[in-house]
């Protein structure tokens, strides 16, 4: 029982860290994007 709460809590954190690397890769992207057009 214990385990498997804590598998779906590794599930859960790689998610939403998978999803923040992502925003972060896109604001990145933008920042360089408007960089380059000024």
């Amino acid at each position: 029982m214990c385990r498997a709460i804590l598998r779906a809590f590794g599930y859960v954190c790689s998610y939403l860290l998978s999803i923040y690397i992502l925003c972060a890769a896109v604001m990145d992207f933008k920042r360089s994007q408007a960089h380059c057009r000024n």
